[in-house]
């Protein structure tokens, strides 16, 4: 829940961004939230609609994700 919180303050600040749209989509397939799921990866892709990862999870795949997509820094 806390990382649900933390990504849908991303989409208030910047709703531009793909990013935590699609980590929303992860975060509720990983909880059998299929619809809102799905809401989150076209989003994604209504963003970038090539998006792979995102198509993958909007077929309900495993998105394929390569590390130095989604890592997040402080620094």
């Amino acid at each position: 829940e806390e990382a649900i919180a933390e990504f849908d303050k991303a989409v208030v600040i910047n709703p531009g961004l793909m990013y935590p749209h699609f980590n929303l989509g992860l975060i509720y397939q990983q909880l059998n939230k299929t619809e809102i799921a799905s809401q989150e990866f076209r989003k994604a892709l209504a963003i970038d609609p090539y998006f792979r990862p995102a198509l993958e999870g909007l077929n309900n795949k495993i998105p394929l994700i390569e590390d130095k997509w989604f890592t997040y820094s402080n620094t």
